[in-house]
């Protein structure tokens, strides 16, 4: 019987990149307000570290006619073995962002805790990440030429 090394993935931390709070109007406490919610998760790899990579979570949330948030977040990521092996998916797909996704869920909800009488805290329901991320390649601005 053959015994493989068990991948191990470590999170390295997390880092709220970008923030946007925009309140049309007070929330009424006595009225319900239909909340829309976008999540949307990415995958980059560096080109310099193969073992490396970073998850993206863009979350957006509003109700119409009271308020928008927008989050998006990096998640810093490794693993014991390159992440282009076939095994390494798993982790890279499901359970980086399953790891990342309750620092965001916590960041949400002190942020709207703390925002006064105009907000109700938001306390997100647990969300499970199926499928391949889309990856994330960096726009590369292009240089003019000076002539």
């Amino acid at each position: 019987m053959n015994v493989g090394i068990q991948p191990i993935l470590k999170f390295e931390g997390i880092n709220i990149v970008n923030l946007d709070v925009k309140q049309i109007a007070p929330l009424n406490p006595t009225e319900e307000a239909p909340i829309d919610l976008t999540i949307i998760p990415k995958v980059f790899f560096p080109d310099n570290n193969s073992s490396n990579f970073t998850i993206i979570i863009e979350l957006k949330i509003g109700s119409k006619n009271y308020f928008d948030i927008s989050i998006v977040a990096f998640g810093n990521f490794s693993l014991n073995k390159s992440v282009n092996e076939p095994d390494s998916k798993v982790f890279i797909n499901t359970n980086a962002p399953a790891i990342m996704f309750p620092y965001v869920r916590s960041f949400l909800s002190t942020l709207t805790s703390n925002l006064g009488s105009g907000f109700a805290p938001i306390i997100l329901p647990p969300h499970f990440f199926q499928g391949e991320l889309e990856e994330f390649k960096p726009k590369v601005k292009e240089e003019k030429s000076t002539q």
